[in-house]
């Protein structure tokens, strides 16, 4: 395929791919990446180099205080050459900072990337599952959301494929058991799989990772501290060590064994902390990530922000905890096991929990409305939530506190504070759905919906239903989609809550929309236009109304369609809805367009483009501009056209969202045949295909079909089969184009 794309035969590549594939030929990974690429004519590919792929570079920064261990590092080197690694020990005997200082020594001569991965199988919190463990690491990889296999079987087996193509090295820290780890264990080819762990694993051959001698021992000590006997005291285990430097004139119990080291340490150095101090690390011990921020602290001890940064400094001191960025600190797992051990006089953890939920919620609607658009939540903490700048500002709050706010709704869900742990699954669902979080947007939302349940607060419950049906539907579960949106549906009935009525009606017009079933579409949006209507629901109005014209759009009634289209959208602009007029802009462009006002149309699809990338919706910015690109070929600027397309597709393409793919691909198809390239068009309008046929969409399917049809046509062809198909699937669907001639 590379050798005749760079020969100028780009299209006999891709169809050797299509024909491939259609004969049910397994396919690997790079083949597929490549021929992605090759759709979008990437000019990386043009070159005389083997083509690149994406290339993770995750280690953690390599440790500063790295004292000794040359014998260890050796032992790696000798190593290398296997497939696996493993290196267990003590907990605090520094297997990950020798795993680290190895890596980073190494890291050159794996060129395509270095993935780094917290197992967390300490014994705080939940381990990670092999299933999650795989989705990071395939999207790490460069694998498209949409591509990852649903089970665990062929996710491994994907994985593992990649591995065998790649030189790549991985680190998995801190594993559980052989368990955890197993689906990830390659046998053969040039990548390294290095797995750290307390205990050694079954079937890996595994390094023992002791502790220091004496003299390294003693290195780890502060000068004017080092002496052997403070090191023998505390059985020369390196965290152990880090911890007692910063105690002056410190008079240990002589100590047999680490472990029993490491806990005459702790003692020691919790019992000269304050009492604040002590609290704050107790809150440490029980956040529910490994890293925290300083303000999240600050929200579950009840403390001042400015006092709370005080005291983690001066936890820092003592080599309790560590810094993680700015404003990130973070306490090895043997120490938060010791801090939520100790008893603490009116502790509460289930208070502090409930604080800290109490401001990540309206924290994070504020997040999403600065990202997304999305309406804001009341606050109902103490602590003001953030201000952001931007955007990009608002994301990188989320980014950064994405673990710990999926263990806040774990937490909360089990630990007496299910209704804000649910409130705040919900309020995720736009972050989840941007980044194409599936597995994980589908797993703590169904820990929030028996959260919600469990706590009697069903109107969260049809909330929590209509989120977890759209995680089923980004990921091509289509049955099981509909089936909670009828749940939603069902529980909103029963409650006579007519404003959840209304969302979930506007949601379930939608999804019959995409199936073909125009007039159920239709019925559904009808009764919750009127049910918003008497609400004064202006939202769901709007939604309703938007969703009347493009059904009225799709069976070709295109003026009442232009006319509900023009209504929603001055509802969204009267309203604010900010997350929603893009698209009202953009089916307003495609109802003008089939009407033949083609300015107005392309003006239409402009702002669409535009205001989607305000709100950072990459995928719908890139789908109008296939849109645009339609429209402008008709209007007679082929070049224009054609690079809007060219922009959109490597985004288009690597988005889980398959209507929005589909009909980006047809739009591509249909605008390359306009431009005498029928061969190129053939290509995005197969693939457009594959994906309808994912998702059930009948009539992305039909243009898909109707596409192959004119493209085979204007290269003097016959394409009768492809026509006729064509044809009855859009007398199926009742669609406009099934009066055509």
């Amino acid at each position: 395929m590379l050798d005749r794309h760079r020969a100028g035969r780009t299209v006999e590549a891709l169809s050797m791919f299509r024909k491939a594939r259609q004969r049910g030929i397994p396919l690997e990974p790079q083949l597929t990446e490549l021929h992605r690429r090759l759709l979008c004519d990437d000019p990386a590919l043009s070159g005389d180099d083997e083509p690149t792929w994406p290339a993770p570079r995750q280690l953690p920064p390599a440790p500063s205080d790295f004292v000794g261990r040359e014998t260890e590092l050796a032992e790696l080197d000798a190593r290398a050459s296997g497939p696996v690694i493993g290196v267990h020990g003590l907990a605090g005997v520094g297997k990950t900072t020798l795993v680290l200082r190895w890596a980073h020594g190494v890291a050159a001569g794996f060129r395509d990337g270095q993935l780094f991965v917290d197992l967390r199988g300490g014994p705080v919190g939940e381990p990670l599952r092999p299933s999650q463990i795989l989705d990071r690491a395939l999207r790490a990889l460069g694998v498209p959301t949409d591509e990852i296999p649903s089970d665990l079987d062929r996710r491994s087996r994907l994985y593992l494929s990649l591995l065998r193509q790649r030189r790549v090295l991985v680190v998995l820290d801190n594993a559980r058991d052989t368990e955890q780890v197993d689906p990830l264990l390659p046998v053969t080819g040039s990548s390294l799989v290095i797995v750290t762990s307390r205990e050694p694993l079954p079937d890996i051959d595994s390094l023992e990772l002791g502790v220091p001698g004496t003299d390294q021992a003693v290195a780890l000590l502060p000068s004017g501290r080092r002496s052997a006997e403070l090191a023998e005291q505390c059985a020369r285990l390196p965290l152990a060590l880090r911890m007692v430097a910063g105690i002056p004139d410190v008079a240990l119990r002589p100590a047999t064994e680490p472990k029993a080291a490491l806990g005459t340490v702790l003692e020691e150095v919790y019992r000269r902390l304050g009492p604040r101090q002590q609290r704050l690390l107790r809150v440490v011990g029980g956040f529910p990530a490994a890293t925290a921020g300083t303000t999240d602290l600050a929200v579950m001890a009840n403390l001042p922000v400015d006092e709370t940064a005080r005291l983690l400094d001066e936890l820092a001191a003592t080599g309790l905890i560590e810094t993680v960025g700015p404003g990130g600190w973070r306490g090895h797992d043997l120490v938060r096991a010791f801090a939520r051990e100790q008893p603490g006089h009116n502790d509460s953890p289930r208070d502090d929990l409930r604080r800290l939920l109490d401001w990540y919620v309206p924290a994070t609607s504020r997040a999403n409305a600065v990202a997304f658009g999305t309406s804001v939540r009341a606050e109902t903490g103490e602590v003001r939530p953030p201000e952001f700048a931007d955007a990009a500002e608002a994301l990188e709050w989320l980014d950064f506190r994405y673990p710990s706010l999926l263990g806040a709704i774990r937490q909360g869900a089990g630990n007496g504070n299910p209704g804000p742990a649910a409130h705040l699954a919900s309020d995720l669902f736009r972050y989840f759905s941007v980044h194409g979080y599936i597995e994980e947007w589908m797993d703590v939302t169904a820990v929030a919906l028996d959260a919600a349940r469990s706590a009697g607060d069903r109107k969260i419950e049809v909330r929590l239903s209509l989120n977890l049906g759209y995680a089923c539907w980004d990921a091509a579960k289509v049955d099981e989609a509909h089936r909670h949106f009828q749940h939603a549906l069902a529980v909103s009935q029963e409650l006579r809550d007519r404003d959840s009525q209304a969302t979930v009606l506007g949601v379930l017009t939608g999804v019959n929309i995409t199936v073909g079933r125009y007039l159920r579409a239709y019925e559904y949006a009808s009764v919750a236009l009127t049910m918003s209507q008497s609400l004064n629901n202006h939202v769901s109005e709007a939604i309703a109304t938007e969703n009347l014209g493009i059904v009225d759009l799709l069976r070709g009634n295109n003026a009442q369609a232009i006319r509900l289209l023009e209504r929603s959208l001055s509802l969204y602009r009267r309203h604010k809805v900010r997350l929603i007029e893009p698209d009202a802009h953009s089916e307003l462009a495609r109802a003008l367009f089939r009407d033949g006002d083609l300015e107005k149309a392309a003006s239409h699809a402009e702002r669409s483009v535009g205001e989607f990338s305000d709100i950072g919706d990459d995928s719908a910015a890139a789908w109008a501009k296939t849109r645009l690109g339609l429209i402008n070929g008709v209007l007679g600027d082929p070049a224009e056209a054609l690079d809007l397309h060219r922009q959109a597709l490597p985004v288009m393409l690597r988005s889980p969202r398959n209507e929005y793919k589909s009909e980006a691909l047809n739009n591509a198809g249909i605008t390359y045949t306009a431009a005498g390239r029928p061969d190129w068009a053939l290509e995005f309008h197969h693939e457009a295909l594959v994906n309808a046929q994912r998702i059930s969409c009948l009539y992305e399917k039909a243009r898909a079909l109707d596409g192959i049809a004119a493209a085979h046509r204007a290269q003097g062809e016959r394409a009768d089969e492809y026509a006729h198909r064509a044809h009855e699937l859009y007398v199926r669907l009742g669609a406009a184009e099934a009066r055509r001639g």
